[in-house]
């Protein structure tokens, strides 16, 4: 009985025909999908860019999929904490899946700021699913042109 369980692999098929299920090994991973759904994918965190300008740090979120009312960004004690929730779509079963790589869920990122920025002016924006957040220096902090006497 354990034998009609056991499925061969056949190594004359193709990475494209695994890929697309036509392997029979990958094809009954395909149909035990949601028997084996990955835990990890119930959190996620999104991906951010930081980067330094004259006059500010910028930071860039992908949140592809999150409503703009459902992203928070706050700063306090000089961290930067970019926090919110993507929620899965109504209009789809959670059960009628097979197979879900999209993760969904709160997420939170916190990041440490230098002391010398200006916490009181900082801008967020939101727009195509990117979230850009510029936390300008404070003016200690941006170069001064000295004048030689």
């Amino acid at each position: 009985m354990l034998r009609n369980n056991l499925v061969r692999r056949t190594p004359t098929a193709t990475a494209f025909d695994r890929f697309f299920g036509h392997d029979p090994f990958f094809a009954t991973a395909w149909a035990s999908w949601p028997e084996t759904r990955n835990a990890s994918l119930d959190t996620w965190a999104p991906s951010v860019d930081v980067h330094e300008e004259e006059g500010a740090f910028v930071f860039t979120a992908d949140l592809p999929g999150v409503k703009k009312s459902a992203v928070d960004v706050t700063v306090e004690d000089n961290v930067l904490t970019v926090s919110g929730e993507r929620h899965l779509e109504t209009e789809v079963e959670e059960n009628s899946f097979r197979r879900m790589e999209r993760s969904f869920g709160k997420f939170s990122r916190r990041f440490s700021l230098p002391s010398d920025v200006d916490a009181a002016n900082v801008a967020a924006t939101f727009k195509d699913g990117v979230l850009t957040i510029q936390v300008p220096k404070s003016e200690s902090a941006k170069p001064q042109k000295i004048k030689i006497q």
